[in-house]
């Protein structure tokens, strides 16, 4: 027969295991101080077994949070490309307030409903108010044709929760794919007032005046020649076409030649493009686009100015 010591790996309530200690027949028996050290080792080793279990399951729980608090992969859509990235201001807090998604249609002729928002504050608590949210539109989405409504339930529902009061700022939208044909379905862009655009939106004018005013403006008749020399002070894009960006002036050079300077600006429903050269020329293009505009329509407009301020007579 051999010698036996046994002591629990004493856990947060629960024992963990037991540490099974044997020693030959032949040896002596454990001492009072072996045995001693053995319960003190079977204490930490339970105490440290237990928080790596306790350890693990929270992570576990962290892990699983996580995935349904950060946003979500973005669903492509036929016709339609959605990008989006999230990085978080501190390593020690990977979630926050700020949120996207994308709720796909069920058929590829239906309206998909995407959404933007920020929550008040930052950390667990916003991330918790911002699964609340999307969890609370994903329920919604089917009503992506009616905006006021899907809000006016959103912040009722958000009203009617306990704890401590917070805001959020959200934007709603949806895209759907329309086949050309009679039978496709107009959007009316009318009701949207081009006032929102700030300063850029508020002005009423004709293609005439717009020609005039970047003429006197680029010859000088507008500005003092310091200042419009400061407007023209320009800073690379970057872009492949050479744009650059003054004080909100922008120059590109010229196929034959040269530059031109003047702005471009779309608005849902519009896209316009704009500029005069230092020789005279002069030239706009206005556009309607349903729904909106696209990279192509952008580049296409952009070639038709270029070639109206190439001609060898003024543009008009």
């Amino acid at each position: 027969m051999g010698l036996v010591s046994v002591a629990p790996l004493p856990g947060h309530g629960v024992s963990v295991g037991a540490l099974v200690l044997l020693r030959h027949a032949e040896h002596p028996a454990f001492t009072e101080r072996e045995e001693g050290l053995g319960r003190l080792f079977a204490a930490r080793a339970g105490a440290a077994m237990s928080a790596a279990r306790l350890y693990a399951e929270q992570h576990a729980i962290t892990q699983v949070l996580l995935r349904e608090l950060l946003p979500p992969k973005l669903v492509q859509v036929r016709g339609v490309e959605f990008a989006g990235g999230y990085r978080a201001s501190e390593d020690a807090e990977q979630i926050g307030g700020d949120f996207y998604d994308v709720h796909p249609a069920a058929d590829e002729d239906g309206e998909t409903f995407a959404l933007l928002g920020d929550v008040s504050g930052k950390g667990l608590e916003a991330a918790v108010l911002t699964g609340k949210i999307r969890n609370t539109l994903h329920a919604l989405h089917t009503m992506a044709g009616n905006y006021q409504q899907v809000l006016e339930l959103l912040n009722a529902t958000l009203l009617s929760g306990s704890g401590p009061m917070r805001f959020a700022t959200v934007v709603l939208a949806s895209a759907r794919r329309v086949r050309p044909g009679e039978d496709a379905s107009l959007k009316d862009i009318t009701a949207i007032s081009p006032t929102a655009g700030g300063a850029a939106g508020e002005m009423i004018s004709s293609g005439r005046d717009l020609n005039r005013f970047f003429d006197a403006l680029i010859q000088g008749r507008l500005l003092y020649p310091a200042e419009l020399r400061e407007m023209q002070r320009t800073r690379p894009t970057g872009s492949d076409d050479g744009r650059r960006y003054g004080l909100g002036m922008e120059s590109r050079p010229l196929p034959c030649g040269g530059v031109y300077w003047g702005h471009t600006g779309d608005f849902p429903g519009f896209e316009t493009a704009g500029g005069a050269t230092a020789q005279g020329r002069r030239a706009s293009i206005m556009v309607n686009l349903g729904p909106g505009s696209s990279d192509a329509q952008s580049d296409d407009m952009r070639a038709a100015l270029e070639t109206a301020l190439c001609a060898d007579r003024p543009g008009t």
